[in-house]
Order: structure tokens, then sequence, then C-alpha cells
């Protein structure tokens, strides 16, 4: 408590105050700033203390294991980094990135520019993967919806209490391009000409949690955040992840 008095206290009256009329927690913005500070020196620990050096960025709920775990709100178990600016890493450092359900809060030429900072941190050979929703799949509700289709729109329907009034294609179309903080969302061709533009090579689409190389398996966990954030069942939240995203591998 005494630290947080301090830090207000440099912080500013004024700043504090219009937080609070802004509806934003003082406290995390504190925290925030705390974590940008000590972010170079806990990346140069990671890569100093590892050989095998994976970074995720947005990471959210999941955290992994032997991970370089990043977000722009970390929790304490991670490290801030601001996926839309130059990352604060050096060039051929690591040898996995990991990006889950993150590209799509980014407008394209941010979702460019991160690509470029992911290839210039890579060592030759580093790969990276990519889960993100497809646009394609969103499009093909509006024509010849399948069984599984309408599944899955009733599912999304009940998860996010969308309205009954409105078509459940229009609700889910306009909650992913618009809810969430997305900015913007690919089809499978855009995808892979954004990463092969940055100067990926080897670029393949993937499924959830499966992956060729045995440190890219198995790490998804947008599913379980779903479920543990809204207190829908892991199956559920599962199958809509699984429905709606799409993966993508490269290497450099």
């Amino acid at each position: 408590m005494k630290t947080i008095a301090l830090v207000l206290l440099s912080f500013g009256c004024g700043c504090f105050l219009a937080l609070v009329a802004s509806g934003r927690s003082p406290v995390n913005d504190l925290h925030i700033t705390s974590a940008r500070g000590r972010a170079s020196q806990e990346i140069s620990e990671y890569i100093a203390s590892h050989k095998v050096r994976k970074l995720q960025i947005g990471s959210g709920q999941n955290s992994i294991n032997g991970w370089l775990n990043t977000d722009i709100e970390p929790t304490k178990d991670q490290v801030y980094l601001d996926a839309s600016t130059a990352f604060p890493i050096p060039p051929d450092s690591f040898d996995y990135i990991f990006a889950e359900q993150l590209i799509e809060h980014l407008t394209l030429d941010q979702g460019q520019a991160m690509l470029r900072e992911c290839y210039r941190i890579l060592r030759p050979g580093g790969k990276v993967r990519l889960a993100t929703p497809n646009v394609t799949t969103l499009a093909k509700f509006f024509v010849n919806k399948s069984d599984s289709d309408r599944h899955y729109l009733g599912l999304q329907t009940k998860h996010d209490k969308l309205s009954i009034l409105t078509t459940p294609e229009c609700n889910v179309m306009n909650l992913e391009m618009h809810a969430f903080g997305h900015r913007y969302l690919y089809d499978a061709d855009s995808l892979r000409a954004v990463v092969s533009a940055a100067g990926f090579q080897n670029v393949e689409m993937a499924e959830l949690s499966i992956s060729k190389d045995a440190a890219l398996s198995g790490i998804d966990g947008h599913a379980q955040s779903v479920a543990s954030s809204s207190g829908v069942s892991f199956k559920d939240a599962d199958e809509m992840v699984r429905y709606i995203s799409m993966v993508v591998e490269a290497s450099k």
C-alpha cells in the first residue's frame, strides 16, 4: 500500500482523477507502467537463461511453461510487450513465436509490422505459429448453411446472449468484426500472403493443438480462456474456437 501511495504521488492527482473519470483502473495503469519499465531487463534475463527460446505474444490467460509469455496487460508471470510497436528484442534471438487470437486485434498495417518484427527476432530456421478467426467461415453462414454451421451459430448466440430479433449469422458477423477489440479479420489466402510478405517461408495452414513441430503442438489455450472467463463449458468453448479459427505456421 505504501508503494502504491508513493507511485500515486509521482503519477499526479490530475492524472489519477482523469483515469477514475474515464472508468479505467489507476492501479492497473500503474501496474502496466511498471511492467513496461521492467520489460527489457526481463526479456534479457529470459534470453540469457534459455538456450531454446520461445516467445508468446498476447498470452492472455494462457501462460505456457518455458515460454517468454508477454501481453500488453501482463499478469504477474508475464512480461510487457506491445505487439503494435517495435519489440525490445535483439535480432536472431528466438526459436519459436506463438500468437493466438492476437493479430486480429491489430490493423492490417500493424499486423504486417508485427510479422516483420517476428521475422527479425527469429533465428534462421525459427518458426512462427498464428491462430486467428477465419472471415471465410463467417461469410459462408449467409449461403447454404450446414447443420454444423447452425449448431455453431446457436452456441455463439447462447454464449454471447445475442439478439433474437436479428439473424444469428448477422449477429455473429458483427460480433467478430467489431467486438473484443478486433480490428482486421483475415481469410486464409490473405493470412498466408501477409506472412509470406514479411519474409517467411514454408507457409502452411495447420490445425488447432496440432503441429509437425512438437514445440508448437498442444499449446493453444484460447478455448480454456473462453470457458474460464464466461462460464461456458470447455466442450462448448473448444467447439466454438475450433469452428471459427484457422492456424498458420511458417519458418524463417
